[in-house]
C-alpha cells in the first residue's frame, strides 16, 4: 500500500493557507479596531441573531438525513413511544429560552 504524496502535500498546503489567512485577518482586524469584543461577536461577525433565525438554525443543524431516516426507522420498528429525540430537542429549546446562560 503506497502513500499518495501529492495528495498529502496538497492537504498540508491547504491547511497552512487557511491558517495563514486566519492569522492575517486577525492582525488586520486588530489594527482597524481596538475595541474589545466577546466570543459571540466574533462568531456572529458583530451581528445579532433573532429568535426566529436562531430556531431555524438549530432545527437545520439537528434535522439531517440521518436524523430523518433514524426517526422513521425507530418509529416503524419500535413504535412512537421509543421516538424520543424530537421531545428532547423541543425541551432543550424551551429550557434554553428561559435560562440566562451566556448573558
Amino acid at each position: 500500500m503506497g502513500v499518495y504524496v501529492i495528495g498529502i502535500v496538497g492537504v498540508i498546503v491547504f491547511y497552512v493557507a487557511v491558517l495563514g489567512v486566519g492569522i492575517w485577518a486577525a492582525f488586520v482586524k486588530r489594527k482597524k479596531s481596538q475595541q474589545q469584543h466577546g466570543q459571540n461577536d466574533m462568531i456572529l461577525a458583530n451581528r445579532r441573531l433573532g429568535p426566529l433565525l436562531g430556531v431555524f438554525t438549530l432545527v437545520a443543524t439537528w434535522v439531517g438525513g440521518a436524523y430523518v431516516n433514524g426517526t422513521a426507522e425507530v418509529m416503524y420498528t419500535k413504535g412512537l413511544l421509543w421516538c424520543q429525540p424530537p421531545i428532547g430537542y423541543s425541551l432543550s429549546l424551551l429550557f434554553g429560552k428561559f435560562s440566562n446562560i451566556g448573558e
